[in-house]
């Protein structure tokens, strides 16, 4: 999973912003690699890899994306009825 270090439009017209979890839709990793180094058009990365949950914002994130963590991650969501659940699941709580 990855996170905006900078507020930037993708290709498709999607602006994200610090924080905000990357990609919101699918993209190659041809272009995750290009985000992730200084080969695109600021010259610096973009994006970061989260190694962890105390840098993510769950708040911020959709449905998909708190789905697609926890599947990452291993955590089991199948209990949680909405998105605040499954955000005090992700947190531990």
């Amino acid at each position: 999973m990855y996170v905006a270090l900078i507020q930037f439009r993708d290709l498709d017209g999607k602006i994200y912003n610090i924080g905000e979890v990357y990609p919101l839709g699918d993209v190659t990793q041809a272009r995750i690699e290009q985000l992730l180094t200084s080969n695109n058009r600021t010259k610096a990365p973009v994006i970061g890899m989260v190694k962890d949950s105390s840098t993510l914002d769950f708040n911020t994130m959709s449905r998909a994306d708190l789905k697609a963590y926890a599947e990452e991650n291993g955590i089991d969501l199948t209990n949680a009825r909405n998105n605040a659940e499954r955000i005090a699941i992700l947190q531990g709580n």
